[in-house]
């Protein structure tokens, strides 16, 4: 019994020693805070939320696919409108995609659209928003969270 002692000590010692060297819990890191007017948005949410701090009640809607787009998109919902934002896993790919958007917004690529109401394209950072719509306070929001739209299309004309 007495060899035993020894180690049996010396095991407890061992055990005390590595329960008080685990890594303490972290909490979830502070998110990097979003500064509005143009500033590049941390992604889909940081955009989300920039528009929510200027006041605009989103709520986040489907997944969106667009052929002319290769990643899929994030629907939001900016009070009440339907906005899709679509997040590259680069800056520059994402101005390669801008790149490819006429400039009166009816084609992208080789795609060539026919829209139901105004096109608004946004772009900044590693995102393209699309909206696809004419509420002004929408456009003023957006243009504040990203600049100036990079494309806009004519109001499609109804009879």
């Amino acid at each position: 019994m007495r060899r035993l002692y020894p180690i049996f000590a010396a095991a407890v010692i061992l055990a005390m020693t590595l329960t008080g060297c685990a890594a303490p819990a972290t909490d979830q890191p502070e998110p990097t805070p979003i500064t509005p007017g143009g500033a590049s948005p941390q992604g889909t949410l940081g955009l989300a939320e920039e528009l929510r701090g200027a006041g605009a009640a989103v709520e986040l809607g489907e997944k969106t696919r667009q052929d002319f787009f290769e990643p899929e998109g994030q629907m939001l919902l900016v009070d009440g409108e339907p906005v899709q934002v679509f997040e590259w896993p680069s800056a520059a790919q994402a101005a390669e995609a801008a790149a490819a958007i006429s400039a009166d917004a009816s084609s992208v690529g080789t795609t060539m659209i026919t829209w139901v109401d105004t096109p608004h394209f946004y772009a900044e950072g590693s995102l393209i928003v699309l909206y696809v719509g004419s509420d002004a306070a929408v456009e003023a929001l957006l243009a504040d969270a990203l600049g100036d739209p990079i494309a806009v299309g004519a109001a499609p004309w109804l009879p």
